[in-house]
């Protein structure tokens, strides 16, 4: 393979057979530079078995060449830092076998669709191989697809921050089960964080930063790998998830500049007041000492409220239950003593009700020829009394004589000792 690569004009002079070719700096790990400027040579549209082409970190100006869609068999086109301009060509979307696309900072524009297949152009949709997107720091536009997790399945990184992308997060990107790394911060999305995310259980990198997202934060208790989570500058509210403690690798968490209220925990990646940035959040509260939070008064109040309702709770229960107890006795005690003292009129319970007007007419209206008898306290007549003329003797009391009454009551307790005696 030969090349004429120097610091100045980039030209190309190389095999047709070059697979690899690497003109700048790996930006993931690499250690190489230069200072190359002027186009990108068309002459590189040649090269049918290349499968990487590195030009990154240059000075390079000017247009993606459309012939670069020749380059059938291209796996990774790193073109990042550079001066490019102008729109990704869509004939790109011919490269079926691409997997790395590496364009940021540079100066690109365009409406998303001319990178995630919409209306215009389809091609871009044959990408479905794509594991790596890098537009960070363009002037790219407009929405994101919301299939895009579907039309890429295999996606698993995507940096896209520093544009002017709109819209809300496609919560198709939980359809890419090797998801790892969603960078957009510095754009306009709108909206919630997708409650799909939760699903992502291999994510590692969560930077949503700068945005006007909403809501609160959603249940992303399954993202047991996730190391960098920085939603600050955005609008969330509600509390911060009590879930968080329990991230085992979490490194970095940013939930800075939010409306977010309530207690910070503790415990987990909150211990370490490094990891964690919570300022800009007026109603927080509580948290480890180097946060520099006011205390939380709201758990102080509730105790006050919770200690003041069971004073009242036992000032109007204690009575209450005294009162209760002392009407229960009563009415025991009233009941008792009915039971043992039963009126002189129970014991006409046991014979047939017989009215004034009934005696009156069995005495021919207490005829002297029907007298039997007379005493110190009444006098005592005779008659027959029902169907089958019973005869009865009736006693008429004196209630003026003084201890009629008590006569009476007598002659009746008498009557109860004796439950034979009957009527003659």
């Amino acid at each position: 393979m030969k090349k004429n690569f120097e610091e100045g004009a980039c030209t190309v002079r190389i095999h047709v057979s070059c697979i690899h070719l690497k003109m700048g700096e790996n930006g993931r790990g690499g250690n190489w530079r230069n200072s190359f400027y002027g186009g990108i040579p068309s002459e590189a549209g040649r090269l049918n078995r290349l499968q990487i082409l590195n030009m990154s970190y240059n000075s390079l100006e000017g247009e993606i060449p459309v012939n670069l869609s020749h380059c059938s068999n291209l796996k990774n086109l790193d073109l990042q830092y550079n001066r490019l301009v102008q729109q990704i060509p869509s004939e790109l979307g011919s490269l079926s076998k691409l997997e790395i696309l590496s364009l940021a900072n540079n100066q690109l524009s365009g409406r998303t669709e001319l990178i995630f297949p919409g209306v215009f152009p389809p091609s871009l949709y044959n990408l479905s191989l794509l594991t790596y997107i890098a537009l960070t720091g363009n002037n790219f536009s407009g929405n994101l697809k919301p299939d895009l997790g579907i039309a890429l399945p295999n996606l698993q990184i995507l940096w896209i921050g520093g544009n002017q992308f709109t819209g809300t997060i496609p919560a198709s990107l939980s359809n890419a089960s090797d998801f790892q790394e969603l960078d957009i911060p510095s754009n306009n999305f709108t909206g919630t964080i997708p409650i799909s995310f939760g699903n992502l259980q291999n994510l590692q990198w969560l930077g949503a930063s700068y945005n006007q997202l909403g809501g609160t934060i959603p249940d992303l208790s399954n993202l047991k790998g996730i190391q960098y989570l920085d939603l600050s500058h955005n609008n969330l509210s509600g509390q911060i998830p009590s879930y968080m403690v329990n991230f085992p690798v979490l490194k970095i968490l940013n939930l800075s500049f939010n409306n977010l209220e309530g207690e910070v925990p503790i415990e987990g990646v909150f211990r370490n007041a490094s990891a964690v940035e919570v300022e800009g959040n007026s109603a927080l509260c509580g948290g480890i000492q180097e946060l520099h939070l006011h205390a939380c008064p709201i758990q102080g109040s509730k105790k006050h409220r919770k200690h003041v309702a069971f004073k009242l709770i036992l000032a109007i229960g204690i009575p209450a239950f005294c009162l209760t107890l002392l009407s229960l006795i009563s009415l025991y005690r009233l009941r008792k003593s009915k039971k043992r003292c039963l009126p002189v009129s129970s014991f006409g319970r046991l014979y047939h009700k017989i009215s004034y007007e009934e005696l009156l007419n069995v005495t021919d209206g207490f005829s002297l020829r029907n007298l039997i008898g007379s005493g110190n306290f009444g006098s005592v007549y005779k008659g027959k009394l029902g169907p089958v003329e019973t005869t009865v003797a009736v006693k008429v009391l004196n209630l003026q004589k003084q201890g009629a009454s008590k006569s009476f009551v007598a002659e009746c307790e008498a009557l109860k000792e004796h439950p034979t005696s009957k009527p003659r």
